[in-house]
């Protein structure tokens, strides 16, 4: 059975971005009075995305059909988009630009999910294109 190494890569890329934004590029810690700030609701919607994209690529590295694997690959690329576009977008961050979240998570992850969205459509379409 043939592997994919893009799917592979896929599943690392993800992997790093889901264990990244919740280890040492996370958002701010919780504030004194134990409550939390804005940014750690996008820290776990990435983490989120970033495990169904790691779960996603898993599953197109063990599977052998083809148009399964570009299907999986091409939602991977959609879901790596949305990742990309959460901290600061499509979620509030902290008012101070010197806060954690912003120099931390929202670079990590968008340059993270940038990588994983280009290997995800560069597997996809070469598990549609591809003759077997």
């Amino acid at each position: 059975m043939k592997k994919s190494y893009l799917s592979l890569t896929e599943l690392i890329l993800s992997l790093v971005l889901a264990i990244g934004v919740m280890t040492v590029f996370g958002a701010c810690p919780a504030k004194e009075d134990g409550t939390w700030m804005n940014c750690h609701n996008a820290q776990l919607l990435c983490f989120a995305l970033a495990s169904v994209t790691a779960v996603l690529s898993g599953t197109a590295f063990f599977l052998n059909k083809r148009m399964l694997t570009a299907s999986l690959s091409a939602v991977s690329a959609v879901l790596a988009v949305v990742c990309f576009l959460v901290p600061g977008i499509l979620v509030r961050m902290c008012m101070m630009t010197d806060m954690h979240c912003y120099t931390h998570l929202q670079p990590f992850t968008r340059i993270v999910a940038a990588v994983v969205c280009v290997v995800s459509a560069v597997n996809a379409f070469i598990s549609f294109t591809k003759k077997i």
